[in-house]
């Protein structure tokens, strides 16, 4: 009775999705011009945190359902979308009707030929139904929340989160066993072939978001000796929402590990200052397109679904050799440079009506193709010694980013200063400085 209930309740609101899911505008695709030809394609994005029904999360899901079936069509060489993946965090408390709205949206978007993969998570799935969201989430949906499907040959695992009150164990060791069998028979078919995971929390200390050392916290460590025997392994996982576009948000070591980012809201981790969110942060929409050819190269596209826009690509050669990984956080350190101010650059410095100052910094250019993570402000004395310092994003999440970065420096007292502003990466390498003077009476 219980199942027959919730299909009823799920087809009314697919119904009502369908209608207002007219009205989700889809930005034109232009083909792609390159030579890469996929054999397989789907899309990953996670921690929609749908509120409530027809919300900006649950239109901002609807668009990413719509652009990728848009950016498959406009391949010429392979026009099928063979899945969707979701990591977690579908539902912003775990609540019955964000679940339906969820589903409905998926519903109503999904073409035949394209294989849903969700997987429910701790942190805000089992807000609500604890333990038991992931057999409510079973019945609604017919999926299973860990699962392991082959899609034109590639294999795809995924892991949920249980919800344990008397350990606080985020997975089981039935579920790890079952994880590490399941990775051995992907294996065995071709070694060479990347086996694709995913799950909700990042694996600790790998991607931006997940390092302990500089006090990040998203990670989880229940995974790092499992996946450590496959390097063939490339992880999706969300939870932290930082953005995708930053190069840190891929690694590799003994796997490939990527962050996917948010369709609800973006946060930072900068020096020791955590979940840093700076304005505007809520409008984020991002997901990754992820395709492999026949000798099993995997190129990953990161898409931003606001501005319709491709913000970050890479190409893994061999997804199983670790001596072609591209993309340790080493080599892409070496592979960093500093960021460059336009000649004649300046500081433009005002005071606001609260008696505090701002500067105005313009924006620096990248020199390696990676974004520009921050600015830095050192306020000086008129000899040059530091006497404070402050940082400000570079908004490099949004598209297009910033022409200028504001930032706040506080009141100063009276006497002559030296401001020196330094545009920063992601891998702390600082251009050369823009400075002004101040005289505060």
């Amino acid at each position: 009775m219980a199942a027959k209930l919730i299909s009823v309740v799920l087809a009314l609101f697919t119904a009502l999705t369908n209608f207002l899911g007219l009205f989700v505008r889809v930005p034109k695709i232009e083909p792609d011009a390159g030579s890469f030809k996929p054999v397989l394609r789907f899309t990953v994005a996670s921690d929609v945190h749908i509120k409530s029904y027809n919300d900006v999360r649950s239109r901002r899901m609807a668009k990413m359902l719509k652009t990728s079936y848009a950016i498959a069509q406009a391949d010429k060489y392979y026009k099928n979308l063979d899945g969707v993946l979701f990591a977690g965090d579908s539902a912003d408390s775990g609540l019955a009707f964000q679940f339906y709205t969820f589903q409905s949206v998926l519903n109503a978007n999904l073409q035949k030929g394209t294989q849903p993969m969700v997987i429910v998570a701790k942190s805000h799935d089992c807000g609500t139904y604890k333990k038991d969201a992931l057999s409510f989430y079973e019945t609604l949906s017919g999926l299973t929340t860990d699962y392991h499907y082959v899609l034109n040959g590639f294999h795809f695992i995924g892991i949920s989160t249980t919800h344990d009150k008397e350990t606080d164990a985020k997975y089981t060791q039935t579920q790890l066993e079952w994880l590490d069998k399941q990775l051995a028979l992907a294996a065995a078919g071709d070694p060479g072939k990347p086996i694709f995971v995913a799950h909700h929390e990042h694996v600790a200390n790998t991607v931006y978001g997940s390092r302990e050392a500089l006090g990040e916290g998203w990670g989880t460590p229940e995974f790092t000796a499992i996946f450590s025997k496959y390097p063939q392994i490339i992880d999706f996982s969300g939870h932290s929402h930082y953005p995708l576009n930053d190069p840190r948000s891929i690694w590799q070591g003994d796997f490939t590990a990527v962050g996917t980012a948010s369709l609800n809201y973006f946060e930072f981790t900068v020096d020791d200052v955590r979940t840093v969110h700076p304005d505007n942060y809520q409008n984020a929409a991002q997901m990754w397109i992820v395709e492999a050819d026949a000798a099993n190269r995997v190129r990953l596209r990161g898409y931003d679904l606001i501005s319709g826009t491709t913000v970050c690509e890479y190409m893994i050669e061999k997804p199983s050799d670790k001596s072609t990984f591209a993309y340790t956080p080493e080599k892409m350190a070496e592979s960093s440079s500093s960021p460059v101010f336009n000649s004649g650059a300046a500081l433009t410095v005002s005071k606001k009506a609260d008696c505090t100052y701002k500067i105005d910094i313009p924006a620096a250019k990248s020199t390696d193709g990676k974004i520009i993570f921050l600015y830095r402000v050192y306020v000086c004395d008129k000899n040059g010694n530091p006497l404070n310092n402050f940082w400000e994003l570079s908004g490099y999440y949004f598209v297009p980013a910033p022409e200028t970065v504001s930032v706040n420096i506080g009141k100063l007292g009276k006497g002559d200063y030296i401001l020196k502003a330094v545009a920063e990466n992601a891998y702390g390498m600082q251009s050369e400085p823009v400075t002004a003077s101040l005289t505060v009476k």
